[in-house]
């Protein structure tokens, strides 16, 4: 119920965010991605099964988690229903500790066994950067390696500026808390369109079945949409070179989605 919920805020402030910028559909685009990618990966939590998908289940609610964290701490420059944004990011907060912790961890369990929550959680994370290295590594090369590629090294940069602005502060008491903000909000939004990448190029690259796959649908879908956003935003920057890139990935990322809803729609009438 907690990740239906989450997902269908999101999806409101996403539809709130296309209608009050749609004079300016570039960054209305833009805008709405963040949120856009926030609904299919808790809708994604709703209909992927963890009990058969655990390492999907785990990346894709401590992506949430990390979302709505960073979420409220960037709410001051939110302007589009700015207390439905907060309310959502708590819920998403909460709803994915408990999904993480309790529901695929057994925290209450490990307690007994001497480890803290914490250093669960640092075990974890530690756990999914080796997993990324070693996919990245190790996996063929096709359109949504190049994405988790793309996106890692864009969410790398924007942390980068984000701890040179608290070496500033430290140093300088100099603050620019919009930037630091804006900074916030680009880098949840690059997070989670790293771990949907990974998580898409982690489950081609498996042995699952199609119906499996299948269920990765509305990730695929958002990263198109949110690729094509930030395609059209590097030709309005007229950014030539990141243009044609992030161009190349969203015909690729759409082609994919396409490609898994006819294979979900075929699957459906083959079983009717």
């Amino acid at each position: 119920m907690g990740h239906k919920f989450v997902a269908l805020s999101y999806a409101v402030i996403t539809c709130i965010s296309l209608i009050k910028y749609r004079k300016v559909p570039v960054a209305a685009s833009f805008i709405a991605a963040g949120p856009l990618m926030a609904s299919v990966t808790a809708w994604n939590l709703v209909v992927l099964p963890s009990s058969s998908n655990i390492d999907h289940s785990k990346r894709l609610n401590l992506a949430l988690l990390c979302f709505g964290i960073l979420g409220l701490i960037g709410k001051d420059i939110i302007t589009t229903a700015p207390w439905l944004w907060i309310v959502t990011c708590l819920v998403a907060v909460i709803n994915s500790t408990k999904g993480y912790g309790y529901g695929l961890k057994g925290w209450e369990l490990k307690r007994k066994e001497g480890k803290s929550n914490i250093a669960l959680l640092l075990e974890d994370i530690l756990g999914e950067m080796k997993s990324f290295v070693s996919t990245i590594t190790n996996v063929k090369s096709s359109s949504v390696y190049y994405a988790t590629i793309t996106f890692a090294i864009m969410k790398l940069t924007i942390f980068y500026n984000i701890v040179q602005q608290l070496l500033l502060l430290v140093s300088s008491s100099s603050w620019n808390y919009p930037l630091f903000c804006a900074n916030i909000f680009r880098f949840k939004k690059l997070h989670l369109l790293t771990v949907a990448a990974f998580t898409i190029m982690k489950e081609g690259s498996s042995s699952s079945n199609n119906s499996s796959k299948n269920l990765l649908l509305p990730l695929k879908l958002g990263l198109g949409f949110s690729t094509s956003a930030i395609a059209a935003l590097c030709i309005t920057q007229k950014n030539k070179s990141m243009a044609v890139w992030m161009t190349f990935l969203a015909l690729f990322s759409i082609v994919d989605a396409i490609k898994t809803t006819l294979s979900s729609y075929t699957s459906k009438e083959k079983s009717n």
